[in-house]
């Protein structure tokens, strides 16, 4: 959460980048099935990373840095209305 509020345009990219990798992955009867079973803008699809970055090489992790872990938790919070959306 940056800009003192959840950064809708960059949920909407991440979203679009998942919903991409899932159908090019042959999952489009899943995507479908979470869009045909909620009302629209009430699913978005996130990916998050505990080690925060790819491995170094040689199956090494380096220092494990979380990435947008609680980007999932703030989209919900601000769809309720608890945290702004910027």
């Amino acid at each position: 959460m940056s800009q003192k509020g959840f950064v809708k345009a960059d949920a909407d990219e991440v979203n679009m980048e998942i919903k991409d990798w899932l159908i090019n992955q042959g999952e489009t009867a899943f995507v479908d099935a979470l869009e045909t079973s909620f009302r629209p803008g009430k699913v978005s699809f996130f990916g998050v990373s505990s080690f925060g970055q790819p491995p170094m090489g040689g199956n090494q992790l380096g220092k494990i840095m979380p990435h947008r872990v609680l980007d999932p938790l703030f989209w919900m919070l601000a769809k309720e209305g608890i945290v702004p959306t910027v």
